[in-house]
């Protein structure tokens, strides 16, 4: 069986974030830990060395998503997915100036476009350069927890799913287990 692929979630918003978190831990990724500032990304990226980091681009503080993805890559080879609810036409220039951007997500955060953009991320040929720092053997992957039938929303609300009980389950988890969580620190 094929490793999850291991996520960091840069985030400023604590609900977001934490809703990311669990979606994508029901799709089978592993959470690695929750930053909400540009210089706890870059932290949290260097000490945990994701395979991905999603990245939002407005965040709090004097450093934004882009700069904190600059330094991050600077240091390590991670490929950095940006999220946004304002993706105007000099942010995105800015990103592909600035960074190598393995992707981008619109929000509110459409699950089935977050789940193929990381599928596309995590089978990128083994020579990319955003991937060398993974051994030939690890081909990333959700874990066994992922169910196709379970990338589908079966209910939302303005663009979010609902029933945490019900969705944190799926994969072992319920809500108390995952807000006791001490890798998703704010």
């Amino acid at each position: 069986m094929d490793p999850p692929a291991h996520i960091l979630i840069v985030e400023d918003e604590p609900i977001t974030a934490l809703d990311v978190a669990r979606r994508l831990r029901r799709l089978g990724y592993q959470v690695v830990a929750l930053a909400s500032s540009g210089p706890q990304a870059i932290q949290y990226a260097l000490s945990h060395r994701p395979h991905i980091v999603l990245m939002d681009i407005h965040l709090q503080g004097t450093m934004d998503g882009i700069d904190a993805a600059r330094h991050i890559q600077a240091a390590a080879p991670i490929p950095v997915v940006y999220m946004s609810a304002y993706a105007d036409a000099a942010t995105i220039e800015r990103l592909q100036a600035i960074t190598q951007a393995a992707g981008f997500v619109p929000k509110p955060i459409h699950l089935p476009t977050l789940h193929a953009t990381l599928q596309r991320v995590c089978s990128r040929p083994q020579g990319d350069p955003l991937l060398s720092s993974l051994s030939p053997s690890k081909r990333l992957r959700p874990s066994r927890c992922c169910r196709p039938a379970l990338v589908t929303p079966s209910f939302t609300l303005m663009g979010r799913e609902l029933d945490l009980a019900r969705d944190t389950s799926a994969c072992g988890m319920t809500p108390d287990a995952l807000k006791s969580d001490k890798r998703l620190s704010f």
